[in-house]
């Protein structure tokens, strides 16, 4: 009867203990995840990259090494810079030029000859494009310089300006050049140049046929020119002309 009784009271003690057991080996479960907040604002993009390359580093320029420049020299002929108005009659610009002194024949500098080349250059073409009053005072800058050869630029000077169909300024200028024959013209009983001779006939024949007077001459030159005619003086003095400038 003890034994009987106590049977109950064991079953109910390992029932327990069995139930304690198995809520001591269960984990506790995870919790819940907490949800974020409806009114929260997402953080900014990142701006872009910049479209423009930034500027690459400055190369160091070495220092040069040519010689630094020259400075510009001055012309050698500053007469080809003169302005002249056209306005100015031929005539006039002739007629008021006097023969430069010293017209004797001297040697002439290398650069003076080639500013008189430059300048009797100049003078021609102007001619040649009708600006008279320019083409004149070049030749007149070129007897300036060159004194010595005042009788051949003045000749030129006619003879151009009688092509370009200038007569009256054509005859100034063969009157100066006669004029500068005259006072190189030899002295009586010396030996006449025979180129003279010529350059002379030829300056008296251009006067007389533009109808202009010749002068009478000073020099015994100018005397052999005027008693003598061309064809006489040529076959005198010259197998043949010689070309005209």
């Amino acid at each position: 009867m003890r034994t009987a009784a106590t049977m109950p009271v064991l079953v109910g003690v390992l029932t327990v203990g069995l139930g304690l057991g198995a809520g001591w080996a269960q984990e506790p479960p995870a919790a819940p995840p907490v949800p974020a907040p409806q009114d929260a604002t997402p953080p900014a993009p990142a701006p872009p990259p910049p479209d423009v390359a930034p500027s690459p580093a400055p190369v160091p320029v070495p220092p040069s090494t040519a010689p630094p420049a020259e400075a510009p020299r001055a012309t050698t002929c500053p007469r080809l810079n003169d302005r002249v108005s056209e306005k100015l009659s031929p005539i006039q610009i002739l007629s008021e030029h006097n023969l430069p002194p010293g017209t004797q024949k001297s040697a002439l500098s290398a650069a003076d000859m080639k500013c008189v080349e430059s300048l009797r250059a100049a003078g021609k073409k102007a001619i040649e494009e009708k600006k008279a009053a320019l083409g004149i005072h070049r030749y007149l800058a070129a007897v300036e310089t060159a004194p010595a050869l005042a009788s051949d630029i003045y000749r030129e000077l006619g003879y151009e300006l009688d092509k370009a169909a200038y007569p009256k300024p054509a005859i100034q200028a063969y009157l100066k050049a006669w004029k500068a024959l005259d006072v190189e013209g030899v002295k009586a009983g010396e030996k006449v140049n025979g180129a003279m001779v010529l350059s002379m006939a030829d300056i008296r024949d251009s006067l007389a046929r533009l109808g202009a007077q010749v002068p009478t001459p000073n020099s015994e030159l100018g005397r052999i020119v005027v008693a003598n005619s061309t064809r006489s003086l040529r076959e005198k003095y010259f197998s043949s002309f010689p070309p005209k400038p």
